[in-house]
């Protein structure tokens, strides 16, 4: 299983993966990724729930425009393409869809926000972690994102 970066990630970990929908989610403990490796030194299970895209967007939105916790924001603009850009990666659309196209979609796919209880998360307002299954139900979409400037593992 092949994973690609979306460009614009920065510090946060940004995977698309293709995994068979009866094998793996974020709560089962089975899915391929980094951030849900190990038990880590908080005891616990992975939490998901569903959420809705304006939820992500919302995410997306602030963590460009205010920049994290250590305050690298973009601003207004700049933050509102990082936002959608980061939502169409997610969605695995070109970037020339247009953006009521994208928003129309946003219905067929499932969104999930997750924690788990990893030393990758830091267990604050810094984590955040969502994943997106596309509408043919074969393609999962992962952005899992925390302070990368305090020692995250890999």
């Amino acid at each position: 299983m092949g994973g690609s970066a979306s460009p614009r990630c920065g510090s946060s970990r940004c995977l698309t993966r293709s995994v068979p929908t009866t094998s793996a989610s974020p709560s089962s403990g089975n899915f391929p990724l980094g951030c849900l490796a190990g038990e880590g030194g908080h005891r616990g299970t992975a939490l998901a729930c569903a959420t809705t895209p304006d939820d992500v967007l919302n995410e997306l939105l602030s963590a460009a425009y205010y920049g994290g916790a250590n305050g690298q924001g973009q601003g207004g603009a700049y933050a509102r393409l990082y936002a959608w850009d980061s939502l169409y990666a997610l969605m695995g659309l070109p970037v020339d869809v247009p953006s009521l196209e994208a928003v129309r979609g946003t219905a067929d796919h499932r969104w999930v926000r997750f924690l788990a209880f990893t030393d990758w998360f830091h267990h604050d307002t810094a984590d955040v972690a969502f994943a997106v299954l596309d509408p043919t139900r074969t393609r999962v979409a992962v952005l899992a994102a925390t302070e990368a400037g305090r020692g995250v593992p890999g």
